[in-house]
């Protein structure tokens, strides 16, 4: 735990993917959230993450990234605003090599992720 600690701790930007059960998100990833963020370093407070997740549903893993959104809040991570990676219908995005795919999917993907970087930048510590 302490080596995911430090990792956490000395990253840029984070990068948080899950999969939805019971509407929610994974009870492993609670449970790593909880204990990277136990004192005496809180090493998510000031992070900034985007979360994604894939799922057979329609809806993607809608429920599971406003949840964990609403976790990552209280240890202090700013989640990257209205821009959640939602992959619905996750079985025709991807091979069976798990490989995505969906070219529409990739292109969300690499918006996301250059805002992830961008908003990192923007609110880096000075050096």
């Amino acid at each position: 735990m302490e080596d995911l600690r430090r990792r956490v701790h000395e990253a840029d930007a984070l990068l948080f993917a899950t999969p939805e059960y019971n509407r929610s998100f994974s009870g492993v990833l609670k449970n790593a959230i909880d204990w990277v963020s136990r004192p005496p370093l809180q090493p998510f407070d000031g992070k900034v993450a985007a979360i994604m997740g894939a799922s057979p549903g329609a809806l993607g893993t809608g429920l599971a990234n406003y949840h964990l959104r609403q976790v990552l809040s209280i240890v202090g991570v700013l989640v990257l605003p209205g821009a959640e990676i939602l992959v619905g219908g996750a079985g025709a995005k991807f091979d069976a090599n798990g490989v995505l795919t969906d070219e529409a999917t990739r292109n969300v993907l690499r918006d996301r992720l250059a805002r992830l970087v961008a908003l990192a930048t923007r609110l880096a510590p000075p050096v």
